[in-house]
């Protein structure tokens, strides 16, 4: 929590060793995301990445959602991640950005690294 700039953050990491399933659909029902992932290949893992921008319903609160999952590219290895970042207290004032929101989300993803077997 910034409590100093009415802002909240969640970031939550699942870790998984196991064989192949729909990730991308099990990600997209943790979340409750409707939507198709970004992919991309980075030396040793490859990166699903999603992000959503929510506004609250007859409000001015918003909220960015970055989720998704990193695949080892040499193992079974999988990490599924999801971060959130929104305004506290309604009506305080906060100010999130979202690039710069993004760019966290993705320093900690780039971040995950593997161990071989």
């Amino acid at each position: 929590m910034d409590f100093n700039n009415n802002k909240d953050y969640f970031f939550r990491l699942h870790y998984f060793n196991e064989g192949q399933r729909d990730w991308a659909e099990l990600v997209s029902t943790f979340n409750g995301y409707d939507g198709t992932y970004e992919e991309y290949e980075m030396e040793d893992k490859t990166v699903y990445f999603a992000e959503s921008v929510n506004l609250a319903e007859g409000k001015d609160d918003i909220s960015f959602s970055y989720f998704g999952y990193v695949q080892s590219n040499a193992s079974n290895q999988i990490v599924a991640f999801s971060y959130y970042v929104f305004c506290m207290n309604e009506g305080d004032i906060c100010q999130l950005n979202e690039t710069n929101e993004r760019t966290f989300a993705e320093k900690i993803i780039h971040s995950i690294k593997f161990n071989s077997k």
